[in-house]
């Protein structure tokens, strides 16, 4: 075989994505099911997920904590109709991970509607056995070009 195809063969075979792990299904469905609760306003459930330290850098830059996240979610203010995940990657580092992907958002913020597609990336710690969302940063995409 020539040393070039031989090359790009392994290259190929370095760069193709493994099968995920549980670890990796585990983070793709809890990030799922965050995605869930926003929706839904279930701030029990987000609660029991969010890390004592867990931080968010929203859509305005603004970085906030698990009391101002949970009282947001308590008040559904925002109010979500649409909170759905798509193309999320997920790399497994020991007892952290980082999960990556879009989301789709729509609802009322007050009174006033919204509609984002945005760019997240969470991270998550494994703390006794269980994943729970440290920090989350989401930017908002571009509007697409008419």
């Amino acid at each position: 075989m020539h040393r070039w195809t031989m090359a790009a063969l392994l290259a190929l075979a370095v760069s193709a994505p493994a099968h995920a792990g549980p670890d990796e299904d585990a983070i793709r469905g809890l990030a799922d099911r965050i995605a869930q609760a926003w929706r839904e306003g279930d701030a029990a459930f987000l609660d029991s997920v969010f890390d004592a330290r867990y931080i968010h850098t929203n859509t305005r830059g603004l970085v906030t904590d698990r009391a101002f996240d949970l009282d947001e979610v308590r008040r559904r203010d925002p109010h979500f109709d649409t909170y759905t995940h798509s193309d999320v990657d997920v790399i497994v580092h020991g007892d952290s991970a980082i999960a990556s992907g879009r989301t789709a958002v729509a609802g009322r913020y007050g009174d006033t509607p919204f509609a984002l597609d945005l760019r997240f990336t969470d991270t998550f710690v494994r703390r006794d056995g269980v994943w729970r969302l440290a920090a989350t940063h989401v930017t908002p995409l571009p509007a697409p070009r008419r």
